[in-house]
């Protein structure tokens, strides 16, 4: 699922600051996002919110993007 952070486009999963790595910068905005609609922070189903589901999926996808 691509999605875009602000003006960002995102290609990497858990990548919500299209940096090109996931990193704690991707933690601190999905955390900003928490509870919202939140653009590329919402990576995980359910859509539409900004959940655990993202979080776990930030976490888990943790590292450089492929």
């Amino acid at each position: 699922r691509q999605a875009s952070f602000g003006s960002a486009s995102i290609t990497c999963i858990g990548d919500v600051d299209a940096d090109g790595n996931i990193s704690v910068t991707d933690l601190l905005d999905l955390i900003a996002a928490w509870g919202t609609g939140g653009d590329g922070a919402d990576i995980a189903a359910p859509y539409d919110v900004v959940d655990i589901s993202d979080l776990l999926g930030v976490v888990a996808a943790f590292g450089g993007c492929p």
